[in-house]
């Protein structure tokens, strides 16, 4: 039987959520054969295998693939190259799939399904919602400059051969990786269906990559969004061919600009480091002063940002 769904679920330091996770994919109600789990260790120091393979001993639709640590990006290019499925699920350890109808996969040709999710806090308690429209049949570009985005590559379902034609892989050892990755992947998707159904919970947890408060995580989080900002500048100069190409691109960048310049700003980030990536945004002519945002508070930041020497008055202000 033709699987649908590759189910990749990275694995490292996750041992207290791995049979949760687990069980959330075991209850979707399809047929094993229909679908496969491939979780790969990336070098993980805990017992988050063991205690995988003690859950999956009765399974017969999984694979255990150990790898070097190449950090999370990394273990997902790794789940990409040993997928089958006609379809790809990306899943964090510690988030929930929560989707139970996959159905709809059998005569889709989407090159991307877009479905909603939510934020949840270490007590079950739902933060916050992203609860995109039903879209049929839009192009990757129309969606992400006239829709609300959240740029995870959790909340989608990829079609894998899709994937596979324009080689998208993910950046090894980079924070905020699936920014990068669904900037070109969006770019490239001719076709992409939008769903308002919830296909996954995500854990916010406070000691996560992206959320962990340590100076050193604080500043190789400022460093690889500068990275993503510089990534995306190169594919922009290489790839766009019309307006709606360069909107598209200044959108992504101008909303990761405001996002590292905030970062900088609320964190122990060097002043001339903060100078340094508004000067290259503005080198680069993207538009972080005159596109309108889909926050209004990003609105109001980048008003401030325009005044001189706003950088000295809001590195004060936000580190008193």
């Amino acid at each position: 039987m033709k699987k649908i769904l590759s189910i990749i679920i990275p694995c490292y330091n996750v041992e207290k959520y791995i049979v949760t996770c687990l069980e959330s994919v075991y209850s979707t109600g399809l047929h094993e054969e229909k679908f496969e789990v491939i979780l790969v260790d990336d070098e993980s120091p805990d017992q988050v295998v063991k205690i995988a393979s003690d859950y999956l001993v009765e399974k017969t639709n999984y694979k255990i693939i150990r790898q070097t640590n190449r950090g999370l990006g990394g273990a997902r290019n790794t789940g990409i190259k040993n997928a089958s499925g006609k379809y790809i699920i990306f899943l964090d350890p510690d988030d929930t799939l929560v989707l139970r109808n996959y159905n709809f996969l059998e005569n889709c040709n989407a090159d991307i399904v877009q479905l909603a999710s939510e934020n949840i806090s270490i007590y079950g308690d739902v933060i916050s919602a992203y609860n995109p429209p039903d879209i049929k049949n839009i192009t990757g570009r129309k969606f992400w400059l006239n829709n609300l985005i959240m740029p995870s590559a959790c909340n989608k379902i990829y079609l894998r051969s899709f994937l596979n034609k324009y080689s998208l892989e993910f950046k090894d050892h980079l924070y905020s990786e699936d920014i990068e990755f669904n900037a070109r992947a969006f770019f490239y998707a001719q076709h992409v269906t939008v769903k308002g159904i919830l296909i996954q919970r995500f854990l916010q947890s406070p000691n996560s990559i992206t959320r962990n408060k340590s100076i050193t995580s604080r500043k190789k989080l400022f460093d690889d969004l500068f990275n993503i900002i510089k990534y995306l500048v190169i594919f922009k100069k290489d790839n766009s061919k019309s307006l709606e190409d360069k909107k598209y691109f200044d959108k992504i960048i101008s909303d990761v600009g405001l996002g590292v310049l905030n970062l900088g700003l609320r964190n122990s980030i060097e002043k001339s480091e903060i100078i340094r990536v508004r000067r290259f945004l503005l080198d680069n002519k993207i538009p972080i002063f005159t596109i309108v945002y889909d926050n209004k508070n990003k609105n109001l930041f980048k008003y401030i940002l325009r005044m001189p020497f706003s950088i000295n008055l809001l590195k004060l202000i936000f580190t008193k």
